[in-house]
């Protein structure tokens, strides 16, 4: 197993300085995966619960109820929608009857038929006068449901009639997959594609709050909660911390540090395509002390608090020393180091 190996300065009773050899085992991978999942189960889970509390306050701000308002407004005016009678949002024709069992699909063809004229006739959505046009291709194209009306041209509504023998379930079939279809047109007007992308914009905003948010909560507040180590809550449930260079419990300052190289590489990993999660991955599993890549850049180390604990100041270190808590290396790290490489080289 790789040591972190430190040396902590004790000041004598005579005021001399000696050097006291500290070492600390690396935490095994099986610990380090477990306190993973545990965190990303609790930062999913909180952005979840906190996005769906913010957004309904971001449902209620006047520019989102606009947006909405706007959207509702260029969706009635398609005739391919109906208004609930409990005044909700507009229900498409096609989701409004699907579970209808008094209509009968040659009902449902001829509300289906009005309403799919009626739409690609609309200069809202089709300035240029191309809809019917359009909607008389696509029946041209299922020559067993539709026949050409001779002498009619092709921005006539009537150009195209269905068959006599026509069955009616496949006409339906085709009615609403027109329909449904024919949503996409609606971004032909522009202030519901203004109002589209106002709601769009409020989501992605609330949920990259809510990421930051709880990613500072799991992985900034809670470990001065366990401050020993500043460890988070799976570090806690798997009983290992981190420590500075000089083998005590990193500073404040030290962890906001890490903090926020910790952020920069791997909370916004995504940015890069995961890169840096990668290289954090392979560093913490084949890197000589198990530091992961914020590890490396704020130089602070993962160790095992299973059987030895962290210490904030060389005199706490000392007085575990003193009563037999802790026992300090025999030999300093540059002696263990040399001791490597003698028997590397043999």
């Amino acid at each position: 197993m790789r040591d972190v190996d430190r040396e902590i300065p004790e000041e004598t009773p005579e005021t001399e300085i000696k050097t006291i050899g500290v070492e600390y085992a690396s935490p095994r991978i099986g610990k380090r995966t477990t306190a993973v999942l545990i965190d990303g189960a609790c930062l999913i889970l909180s952005c979840i619960i906190l996005f769906m509390l913010l957004f309904m306050g971001t449902q209620n701000l006047g520019l989102y109820k606009d947006a909405k308002n706007t959207i509702h407004d260029v969706e009635m005016s398609t005739g391919l929608y109906v208004q609930p009678e409990d005044g909700s949002a507009p229900e498409l024709l096609t989701d409004r009857y699907e579970d209808d069992s008094v209509i009968t699909p040659g009902q449902l063809n001829e509300i289906y038929s009005d309403a799919l004229d009626d739409f690609f006739a609309s200069e809202i959505f089709f300035a240029d006068g191309s809809g019917i046009s359009f909607y008389n291709q696509q029946k041209a194209e299922h020559t067993d449901l539709f026949y050409k009306v001779d002498g009619l041209t092709e921005d006539d509504p009537g150009q195209y009639q269905p068959l006599a023998g026509a069955n009616p379930e496949d006409l339906l079939d085709f009615y609403s997959t027109c329909i449904d279809n024919s949503v996409g047109f609606l971004t032909n007007v522009p202030t519901y594609t203004e109002a589209s992308q106002t709601l769009m914009w409020a989501a992605i905003v609330t949920g990259i709050l809510t990421y930051v948010i709880c990613y500072t909560i799991f992985f900034f507040a809670v470990p001065f909660a366990f401050r020993r180590g500043f460890r988070t809550l799976g570090m806690a449930a798997a009983r290992y911390g981190r420590v500075y260079v000089d083998g005590l419990n990193p500073t404040a300052g030290r962890f906001a540090l890490h903090f926020l190289w910790s952020f920069l590489t791997l909370g916004i990993g995504f940015v890069a395509l995961f890169i840096p999660v990668a290289i954090s991955i392979t560093m913490a599993m084949f890197g000589r002390f198990s530091q992961s890549l914020p590890d490396y850049l704020s130089n602070t180390y993962p160790v095992d608090m299973t059987h030895d604990s962290i210490y904030f100041t060389p005199r706490e270190y000392a007085e575990a020393l003193a009563s037999g808590q802790a026992v300090s290396s025999a030999q300093s790290p540059e002696e263990k180091e040399a001791q490597r490489r003698e028997e590397g080289d043999r």
